[in-house]
């Protein structure tokens, strides 16, 4: 499903090598002590465990059918990573969805806003409102605007275009989707949204799209598996280790395939969320070749040497697209290989992850192991890889600007 691989950051320097095999050791006492004792219902650690097809795909299959056979489009109104796990899933994935066309909305500028509603016909259109807490400012006022620009367009039970995912209880979202006597589903319980991925917030647009989500699952298991099986040998738990191990601030992550890119935004979310606690944690930066060769890649080749560089790709992108392109697919996989190159002729800290295909198999393997490795990475460094205070507090003032 993919390979991996950081040998360029062991052969740099002695002493990281070194810290490699200490972080190890002391992964096999935290999965010994610590995560071993978990389950797939153990709050916030049921990411550690496989997913579950009865859970999160079979009771959404009706429903998802029932939106693909009556609407055109979809909107995706959510913050975080409420939209950003199924807009990484669905980005990687997009080569297989013919219909409906999915728009994530999760920013109140009006005038992006505007534009979009403004070319949808809405009675074609459904908004699936997705929101943990049910409290999130942003989500709850472009339902709002939703709603009244469907009150505008004289869509006749509006109600029908509307679903909602929030978190149990009486909420703001809630009652605001009772209101409307929408469809509501719960929110998984005591899992953090940004770890969310395998979910219903991803497994129902999935399953709208099309795409097979049972396989998606399938490629979280393997991981999953292989962890358990091998805990400090495991893949993501030496993708952990070496992180910590290397010691630079600045996580450079840079792909050679533009449907990575949303991927790379949720990768940057769960790592400055997951991570940045306590005066500590990682700088994440995403970044697209070769259009990054034209930019940014002189200053990470000649600049200073504070970042860890990983570099995402498909082993063989002629393959998928079955040879039409191939002249695009060489230059492609050239500029791929230069960079690769010139990192490790400057002698910068180096790591590949590269996906055998855009099955859903490998994007869920992708996915869950780049979920892995940063709560690993936390644990290794004493930080709480599932909660957020700073962001907290930013929801705290402007409640309070809002006297909400």
């Amino acid at each position: 499903m993919y390979q991996y691989t950081h040998k360029n950051c062991l052969e740099i320097k002695e002493e990281t090598l070194a810290r490699f095999n200490n972080n190890k050791l002391s992964l096999r006492t935290i999965i010994k002590e610590k995560l071993s004792y978990t389950t797939n219902t153990t709050p916030l650690y049921k990411v550690l465990h496989q997913p579950i097809v009865d859970e999160w795909i079979t009771p959404y299959i009706t429903i998802a059918k029932q939106i693909r056979e009556n609407f055109d489009d979809i909107l995706i109104i959510a913050m975080g990573g409420a939209t950003l796990n199924p807009q990484a899933i669905l980005g990687l994935l997009k080569n297989k969805i013919a219909r409906p066309q999915f728009h994530f909305i999760n920013n109140t500028d009006p005038f992006d806003f505007k534009t979009l509603l403004d070319q949808l016909n809405l009675r074609k259109t459904i908004c699936i409102v997705i929101s943990n807490s049910g409290e999130t400012l942003e989500t709850i006022a472009l339902t709002k605007s939703c709603l009244k620009y469907y009150q505008k367009s004289a869509v006749m039970n509006f109600q029908n275009n509307f679903l909602f995912i929030t978190g149990a209880g009486n909420n703001s979202l809630r009652r605001l989707g009772e209101q409307i006597n929408s469809t509501i589903y719960d929110h998984a319980s005591h899992i953090s949204g940004r770890y969310a991925g395998f979910t219903n917030i991803s497994t129902l647009p999935g399953l709208i799209a099309g795409i097979n989500v049972e396989q998606l699952f399938q490629g979280a298991a393997k991981v999953i598996e292989d962890f358990w099986n091998n805990k400090e040998e495991s893949i993501v738990a030496q993708a952990a280790a070496i992180l910590a191990a290397v010691e630079k601030p600045i996580m450079v992550n840079l792909a050679y395939l533009q449907c990575f890119s949303p991927f790379l935004e949720w990768y940057s979310q769960i790592i400055a969320e997951s991570l940045g606690k306590n005066k500590g944690g990682f700088t994440p930066i995403r970044g697209l070749g070769p259009n990054d060769q034209h930019s940014m890649l002189q200053l990470y080749l000649e600049g200073k040497s504070d970042k860890i560089f990983t570099m995402f790709y498909l082993s063989d992108p002629e393959i998928e697209m079955q040879n039409s392109i191939s002249e695009l697919s060489r230059i492609n996989n050239i500029c791929f290989e230069a960079t690769k190159q010139a990192l490790s002729d400057k002698q910068l800290p180096l790591r590949t992850l590269i996906l055998n295909d855009l099955s859903e198999k490998s994007v869920g393997a992708l996915m869950t192991h780049s979920m892995l490795e940063i709560i690993l990475l936390g644990h290794l460094l004493d930080i709480n890889p599932f909660d957020q205070p700073g962001v907290e507090s930013i929801k705290i003032h402007a409640r309070s600007m809002l006297n909400v």
